[in-house]
């Protein structure tokens, strides 16, 4: 949980003061903090659940004055041991920690209000949302790395689907070449090699995929798919997997030799998957 000393002040409309009071007034008296492992611990009953249990109410979003990507999210919700209401503070976005990350990979956000609580809705908000949930749904499939390239990727497929969107962020780890003396690839020392490279990899990959995400808002539909093996070939058969109506990558801008010993995945996607492909080109290509 990010409540550090020196976490930028939030700016905007209101602070996170304002917030805090606010929550006080409706009867979110408790505080719940975000531990390790998914889970989030309720100061009233001291249990510690797992986040997906949480009824998220409300969300308000803070980003910091002097660091725009001091990124913070309030939630409201009451506890599932206790019931007591209590109010749990987060990152989230590129500076968020690992726990926080965590928990709100497993919290269901689609139910939470994210207008203040005393402020009352308009006619023309149910009007547009009416008109959201009447447009079909895309599956999106995002293919990212750990370049600055990925999340220029979600953030296009973001501007371009909104909350009509279902994306699916696929990170695929490359199996490294290793050779291990004169030993056969069928020999037990060169097995666990072989192993011990997987499990390195598919770390790799579900760290870049998570890194991608902070790119999208908190409460966007988002999936993850992550392995190791041909990046290429991998994201066709995610693609199929999900049903995808469109594929996603940033473009990556590669030297001569690059080009030649290593393929560009996004040509190999042109050419071989089934459903239309998007390259997102950065400033810098």
């Amino acid at each position: 949980m990010n409540t550090d000393s020196n976490q930028s002040t939030p700016t905007g409309a209101e602070t996170l003061m304002s917030i805090l009071d606010e929550a006080t007034e409706q009867g979110y008296e408790t505080q719940q903090i975000g531990r390790t492992g998914g889970r989030i611990e309720c100061t009233s009953c001291s249990q510690h659940s797992p986040a997906a249990s949480y009824d998220v109410q409300h969300m308000r979003r803070l980003e910091g004055a002097s660091d725009a990507a001091d990124l913070l999210l309030v939630l409201w919700s009451p506890c599932p041991s206790c019931q007591q209401r209590g109010v749990l503070i987060l990152g989230y976005g590129p500076n968020a920690s690992k726990d926080d990350t965590a928990i709100l990979q497993h919290l269901d956000l689609d139910g939470a209000d994210p207008s203040p609580i005393n402020m009352p809705k308009v006619a023309t908000d149910h009007a547009n949302a009416n008109e959201r949930h009447a447009r079909p749904q895309v599956n999106v499939l995002i293919g990212v790395d750990e370049t600055p390239e990925s999340r220029g990727a979600v953030e296009t497929a973001w501007e371009l689907f909104g909350s009509n969107g279902v994306y699916t962020i696929v990170c695929i780890n490359e199996r490294q070449p290793f050779v291990v003396g004169s030993l056969g690839v069928g020999t037990s020392l060169a097995g666990m090699y072989a192993h011990l490279d997987d499990s390195i990899g598919q770390q790799l990959a579900t760290n870049a995929a998570s890194s991608a995400r902070s790119a999208a808002p908190v409460d966007a539909d988002i999936n993850f798919h992550t392995d190791v093996g041909h990046a290429g070939s991998s994201i066709i058969d995610a693609a199929e997997e999900h049903d995808s109506d469109l594929i996603v990558i940033g473009s990556h801008d590669r030297g001569f030799w690059e080009r030649v010993f290593s393929p560009s995945v996004g040509k190999y996607l042109v050419e071989n998957a089934s459903c239309p492909v998007l390259v997102v080109r950065s400033a810098s290509t």
